[in-house]
């Protein structure tokens, strides 16, 4: 096998979608922050560093192409092709910043604007170390293309056991070069294959394409006779006009704030959530879109309804293959749309037990993942182009990476945090993630022209209104 197959390979159909994302930039980078146990110094982070991306080749490419931009759109980003770098320097991935407190809101802010571009010699990905006197968070900010959350979280499990075996090394010296093409290349396996050409995640069969391309094509009331599953919905969604003078800043800038909950509380939570019937992600959604009713979304009139989506992992129908699916796009959206009108502090606990209902049928019916097929179907570029131009935004997305337990040979995942941009996709964001010695930290996202409608006090009202009914 020639180095050009082993080490290169075109894009997956959904990773043309992240790579129109990026290309256009339409969202900036996800980011993961871990905090260990004990202090990481430079020569141990390098070396694990280097052994890390030595084994998993994906993380020493970029997507290039000599074509041009516009023939690339028009190619539906065909033209891109997944390849390494010549070479990957310390200073070319690793940066450090000293903080006088805590990571905070600011620093959450200030990440949201990290993105790692397309077609340059660089890698997808970035490691930033925010360090004080007391404290040392490790944020992975990575470009979505190549890696979903999850992957995200898989990337400090996998850190934590390169610098467990290192940290007991007496002879290691402080490593600058953590790749190099050209001495590697022996060493470095072949290029995984993307998600939709390993697993059959994203298989599906004439009559779902042809269901789906009748909904497009034929009036809503004779769609709902042939099928089910009707998209359609009688109410006003939730729109805002979009500022066309700033549109390039302001689609993707987004606000963020962090909330903790503490691990007694998280427990305390959880076992509130199995006492009704429900799960915490069912139960955190149906609170978030309660509390921007009651607050920011107050004042909007009657008969709107809220889209909600929520992200899914597809790795649950993997087992056997946990190690193959670490790293890559295996992620699929339940959508659910509620009439804000129905959301009462007295029925929290039945709408919540609906959406998690709708969720099981879903994850059961692997629907999620076969809509995303659809993608396969479109002109990426063409299809975002239209979505930005129509302001076409969900209300609420929650994303939970659910909880974190890695820990190796005196090493450990103290806390993690799960941050992201709301880019062009959403209106609100609750990001959340957690470790059984810290609990749960929760990222909330309102996309930043927002404030030209609302006032930021009613932000902190909704934040307010939902750390206090969270755990009661």
């Amino acid at each position: 096998m020639s180095n050009e197959i082993k080490h290169g390979r075109e894009p997956g159909f959904f990773e043309k979608y992240y790579l129109c994302r990026s290309a256009e930039k339409y969202t900036t980078n996800v980011s993961v922050i871990g905090r260990y146990n004990k202090h990481i110094d430079k020569v141990v982070l390098s070396n694990a560093l280097r052994s890390l991306i030595v084994k998993n080749p994906e993380f020493c490419c970029n997507f290039f192409s000599d074509e041009p931009y516009e023939k690339i759109k028009k190619q539906n980003g065909k033209p891109y092709r997944l390849k390494p770098l010549s070479k990957i320097a310390f200073q070319d991935v690793v940066f450090y910043e000293w903080i006088e407190k805590d990571l905070d809101d600011e620093i959450l802010d200030r990440l949201d604007t990290e993105y790692s571009g397309i077609n340059i010699n660089e890698p997808l990905w970035k490691l930033i170390i925010f360090e004080n006197t007391a404290s040392q968070y490790l944020s992975f900010s990575y470009d979505h293309t190549l890696w979903d959350g999850k992957s995200g979280q898989f990337f400090h499990e996998e850190l934590l056991s390169e610098i467990e075996q290192f940290s007991k090394s007496k002879d290691i010296t402080f490593r600058d070069d953590l790749f190099d093409y050209e001495k590697d290349q022996s060493a470095l396996p072949v290029l995984p294959k993307s998600s939709d050409k390993m697993f059959d995640l994203y298989d599906i069969d004439m009559w779902y394409t042809l269901k789906h391309i009748v909904k497009e094509i034929i009036p809503t009331r004779i769609t709902n006779y042939l099928t089910s599953n009707s998209f359609s919905d009688p109410y006003t969604l939730i729109d805002y006009p979009f500022p066309k003078e700033d549109i390039q800043s302001s689609r993707i800038s987004t606000k963020l704030r962090l909330v903790h909950v503490d691990a007694s509380s998280l427990n305390k939570l959880v076992k509130n959530c199995k006492e009704n019937g429900v799960t915490l992600t069912s139960y955190m959604t149906t609170l978030m879109t309660y509390c921007l009713k009651e607050t920011v979304l107050s004042n909007i009139g009657k008969n709107k309804v809220a889209k909600i989506s929520i992200p899914m992992s597809g790795r649950r129908y993997y087992p056997d293959k946990a190690q193959e699916t670490k790293f890559g796009l295996y992620v699929g959206a339940i959508n659910y749309n509620i009439k804000l009108d129905k959301i009462t502090e007295g029925n929290m606990k039945t709408l919540s037990q609906s959406l998690l209902n709708n969720m099981r049928i879903a994850l059961e019916t692997q629907e999620p993942f076969k809509f995303c097929s659809l993608l396969k179907l479109i002109n990426i570029w063409d299809f975002l182009g239209a979505k930005v131009e129509k302001n076409d935004r969900d209300t609420v997305a929650f994303s939970n990476l659910g909880m974190t337990n890695a820990e190796k040979g005196g090493w450990k995942l103290i806390e993690l945090i799960f941050s992201q941009s709301n880019g062009i996709y959403t209106n609100y964001s609750m990001s959340t993630i957690s470790t059984p010695e810290a609990g749960l930290n929760i990222t909330f996202g309102y996309s930043k022209y927002l404030e030209n409608f609302i006032e930021r006090a009613a932000f902190d009202s909704f934040l307010s209104l939902f750390k206090e009914k969270l755990i009661h």
